[in-house]
């Protein structure tokens, strides 16, 4: 269903990205909605392997999370400082 597809999307995007859920029910297709990428990242019991922290709002403000705004803020924070400074990444 569109809310597996949301889910399949969600699960590839890399690290230190983050994307709307308008713009990721684009990505996923095939009929699924904003509102499905919402539903998805509602009911992730994976966190780890489909990585709805990294879904934001349209304005691009953090937005809710299934665990809290502040967890999903400190798991942002966390991937970003965890990340090689720019420029130093694997080739």
């Amino acid at each position: 269903a569109a809310v597996d597809r949301a889910a399949r999307t969600s699960s590839r995007m890399p690290r230190l990205t983050a994307i709307t859920a308008s713009a990721e029910a684009t990505t996923a297709r095939a009929g699924c909605s904003a509102r499905a990428v919402a539903r998805a990242c509602a009911t992730n019991r994976v966190a780890l392997l489909v990585p709805c922290h990294r879904v934001v709002r349209g304005q691009g403000t953090t937005g809710g999370y299934r665990w809290g705004v502040e967890r999903k803020r400190a798991v942002l924070e966390g991937e970003r400082r965890a990340a090689p400074p720019r420029g130093r990444g694997r080739r």
